[in-house]
């Protein structure tokens, strides 16, 4: 049987009840906490949660002010980021939203691939495309949270795992559409204390 990703609903955080926001990142870690179960080097270790930080998905900064994706090619077709590589032996790391930082909206969804397999699918277009009201950080900052349901489909990164975001341009940018900046948000768990190199990046991410 083949493969389907989970198509799972983002909606905007100013969209969710506040004392909801933190049952996100709860369930967030509990299903990283069942992951580092069964993750050897996490084993009968203590372990502590923090936010991900962009080196943890191999860009060059901890802080999330760089562009995290870039936009090749013809557009109308998903393509590679920057983020293509596979994860620390010692670190697990959940995604459950991403804040599109950018006031242009090139990249319709992103699509996720980990340990080689494609799990999920967020459609951003939906939500921002011809709404210019959307403007304020927190409209701008989708999460992947069921709201009739209570459901949080976050995207779950074991240790050594591969990981590669792919984002679907709308337009090529030579005629004027530019790359969207995204900040995607999660949290890390992993040793007290870190320890770990980054991400490994794969050769080419193109």
């Amino acid at each position: 049987m083949a493969d389907i990703a989970l198509l799972s609903l983002v909606v905007p955080l100013a969209d969710v009840p506040l004392e909801l926001r933190q049952h996100i990142i709860r369930r967030t870690l509990a299903k990283l906490s069942y992951e580092a179960d069964r993750t050897q080097e996490l084993q009968n270790v203590r372990l502590v949660a923090r936010a991900l930080a962009g080196n943890d998905l191999g860009l060059a900064s901890h802080f999330w002010h760089e562009t995290v994706s870039r936009t090749v090619g013809t557009g109308n077709n998903y393509e590679n980021s920057a983020i293509n590589g596979t994860t620390d032996r010692n670190r697990v790391i959940g995604i459950y939203g991403v804040y599109v930082a950018s006031s242009v909206d090139s990249v319709g969804s992103v699509r996720f691939q980990v340990g080689g397999r494609r799990t999920h699918q967020w459609d951003l277009q939906s939500v921002l495309a011809d709404e210019p009201w959307r403007h304020p950080r927190e409209q701008r900052t989708l999460v992947s949270y069921a709201t009739e349901n209570g459901d949080v489909h976050p995207v779950i990164i074991p240790a050594n795992t591969g990981i590669l975001i792919q984002h679907y341009v709308r337009g090529a940018t030579g005629v004027g559409v530019q790359p969207a900046e995204l900040v995607f948000l999660g949290v890390v768990l992993e040793p007290t204390g870190g320890g770990g190199a980054q991400l490994q990046m794969a050769e080419s991410s193109k």
